[in-house]
């Protein structure tokens, strides 16, 4: 699967959560809103996405890294340059950020 399709199937999942999410599109990512943003999704490279999370008081643990170097507005960050990598974890992350922001 080339980037446009994880890109895709990213974003399919996040849009499964609810009917108010808002798709805001930012110079470089595309910012995810619901009542206040939640997350972010960013084509790094040619072959990965990285995704930015707001996921407060949540220890950075294996992929779900701290995003300090990455993008002051998020906690952390998960790189993806896989279909497979859209898994369970990734989208448990995702909607605890979504249900936070709501």
């Amino acid at each position: 699967m080339d980037l446009p399709g994880l890109w895709a199937l990213l974003t399919a999942t996040i849009m499964t959560f609810g009917p108010d999410i808002e798709q805001v599109p930012k110079s470089g990512y595309l910012s995810l809103r619901r009542a206040k943003q939640f997350a972010m999704i960013q084509p790094s490279t040619v072959t990965r996405v990285d995704v930015g999370l707001i996921l407060r008081d949540v220890e950075p643990a294996g992929r779900l890294e701290t995003a300090a170097r990455f993008n002051a507005l998020f906690t952390h960050r998960v790189r993806l340059s896989r279909p497979a990598e859209v898994d369970t974890e990734l989208r448990d992350w995702l909607h605890l950020a979504y249900g936070r922001a709501g």
